[in-house]
C-alpha cells in the first residue's frame, strides 16, 4: 500500500493540528498569585534598598521579611500563598518597615 501525495499532507496536517492541541493543553498555571508578585517585587526593592541601613545583605533581610510572612500565614512554602493570604503578608510586611524605621530613625 503506498500513499498519494495528498494522503501524506492530510496525515502532516493532522500530527501538526495533535501536537498544536497539545501544546496548548500543557500550558501551566502561573505558580505564584498577582498578589503575591506585586508583594514580592515591593520586597525585593525595599531589600536592595536597605541592606546597607540594615547593616547586613540582601538575603538575610530578604530571609527575615519571608521568615515572618511564612510564621504569621503559616504557608510552609512561599510558593504556596494565595490571594487571599496577601493581605496579611502586607501587613507583616508593612510592621517590618515601620519598625525598621523607627529603630533606624529614618
Amino acid at each position: 500500500m503506498s500513499l498519494s501525495e495528498e494522503d501524506i499532507k492530510q496525515i502532516a496536517n493532522e500530527v501538526y493540528e495533535l501536537q498544536k492541541q497539545n501544546k496548548a493543553l500543557n500550558v501551566k498555571e502561573p505558580i505564584y498569585s498577582k498578589e503575591w508578585i506585586k508583594l514580592r517585587k515591593e520586597i525585593d526593592t525595599w531589600c536592595h534598598e536597605n541592606k546597607a541601613g540594615y547593616g547586613s545583605g540582601y538575603q538575610t533581610l530578604h530571609d527575615q521579611i519571608y521568615g515572618a510572612i511564612r510564621f504569621v500565614t503559616g504557608c510552609s512554602r512561599i510558593k504556596s500563598l494565595t490571594k487571599y493570604d496577601v493581605p496579611a503578608a502586607r501587613f507583616i510586611f508593612e510592621q517590618m518597615i515601620s519598625e525598621f524605621k523607627k529603630n533606624r530613625g529614618k
